[in-house]
């Protein structure tokens, strides 16, 4: 699957440890010297090369030593147990950073990825 064209439109939540405005999203520094965060997708539509993705649920829960933009990103994402197995692979690769337009923070480097995916 590596390597897929895959768009999504989708309701969108997020909250973190920073202050309101989210400095470290734009280059800035954390209110608290580190980057925790949670953030929720409803894909109203979307793909993942020839799988549809309309419908899923899924979260995220990333954590970053520093700022975002120096990486490290430690994160586990969680899918909805509805998918069925294809589109919880595609939910993962279309999240990751080597995909290019990649919807999650941008980071030099990913320093762990826990792959294994929680279902709710």
């Amino acid at each position: 699957m590596s390597g897929e064209n895959w768009s999504i439109e989708c309701d969108y939540m997020e909250s973190c440890n920073c202050d309101f405005g989210r400095a470290c999203n734009f280059s800035g520094f954390p209110n608290y010297g580190r980057c925790e965060t949670l953030v929720g997708f409803h894909i109203r539509s979307g793909n993942y090369g020839n799988v549809s993705l309309d419908g899923l649920d899924f979260i995220y829960a990333a954590s970053w030593p520093r700022e975002i933009h120096q990486g490290n990103r430690t994160m586990r994402v969680y899918i909805a147990e509805r998918a069925f197995a294809e589109q919880r692979q595609a939910d993962q690769c279309a999240g990751r950073d080597d995909q290019s337009g990649s919807s999650l923070p941008p980071t030099p480097q990913l320093s762990q990825q826990l792959v294994t995916p929680r279902c709710f």
